[in-house]
């Protein structure tokens, strides 16, 4: 009899535990120590007399970007185009804000391939931002922010 109620008892702990591991990773906190997936969308903002498409020709406007699923210690990259619309040439620039959550920017980065040639009136621009995640990524199972383009 002793038996049977400490084999119940283990097997409600074992439940018990299972269950607050599911849900501490359902919100968002995870219990990994180290490593994992991570997912990561994005807006793209632009200042005055700077356009963003997602194409060549800047028919279809660009306001956010989805990176999907990236492995931890993994980068990926995102191709749009950035188009002068002003009446004089520029330089563009780019920073990033709005991080959620805030301590994301702490585990991950982002560059791109700007050569910092000024940027014609009317003339077309390919950007490539590259998203890199650190090994060492604790905590986010997902994460936003927006790239900022400026003059």
């Amino acid at each position: 009899m002793f038996g049977y109620r400490a084999a119940s008892l283990c097997l409600l702990l074992v439940f018990v535990l299972g269950f607050l591991f599911s849900f501490s990773f359902y919100s968002g906190v995870s219990s990994r120590d180290v490593g994992g997936q991570v997912s990561a969308r994005g807006g793209v903002k632009a200042g005055v007399a700077v356009g963003v498409y997602s194409d060549a020709l800047c028919r279809v406007g660009l306001s956010s970007i989805d990176w999907g699923e990236l492995e931890s210690g993994a980068s990926k990259n995102t191709t749009f185009y950035v188009r002068n619309e002003g009446k004089s040439a520029l330089l563009l620039a780019f920073s990033t804000a709005n991080w959620n959550p805030p301590m994301a920017a702490e585990s991950i980065s982002v560059c791109w391939n700007y050569d910092g040639k000024p940027v014609s009136p009317n003339k077309v621009v390919e950007l490539v931002f590259t998203l890199s995640t650190s090994e060492l990524i604790v905590g986010i199972d997902h994460f936003s922010f927006d790239i900022v383009l400026s003059m």
